[in-house]
């Protein structure tokens, strides 16, 4: 990440799906420094407008699914991810929400001056 705007590289983590801005759970994992099934057990607690479950055909544009999808795989919203961050009750999650919410804020930004991404984007289905 660059040290001038570190938000700006969680950009590439940010997926258009259902027409929602979401992070995928492995992603916050990573970056909260989280155990895959702590975010799991909290993106059950949640309501759909925090986090919800993507279906087969939505992984395929967001990410590399695996093979065999065992496990539900979850989108967390921009309030879902804050949210989480704090459940989590982590001194780096909660400093890695701030950065994540910059970068949730520029993705929504015009892009204007190259500052806003919009979120990686579906294909126009026929």
């Amino acid at each position: 990440m660059s040290t001038l705007q570190p938000w700006l590289a969680l950009c590439q983590h940010i997926h258009l799906v259902r027409g929602h801005r979401v992070v995928l759970q492995s992603d916050l994992a990573r970056l909260y420094e989280a155990q895959p099934q702590q975010i799991a057990t909290h993106a059950q607690r949640f309501p759909g407008d925090l986090c919800f479950t993507l279906e087969n055909p939505e992984l395929i544009w967001v990410d590399d699914p695996p093979a065999e999808i065992k496990e539900p795989v979850y989108g967390f919203t921009e309030h879902g991810a804050l949210a989480l961050a704090y459940a989590l009750n982590s001194p780096s999650a909660v400093a890695m929400s701030t950065q994540l919410v910059r970068a949730f804020v520029a993705a929504r930004a015009p892009k204007e001056n190259g500052s806003g991404r919009g979120g990686r984007r579906r294909p126009p289905t026929s």
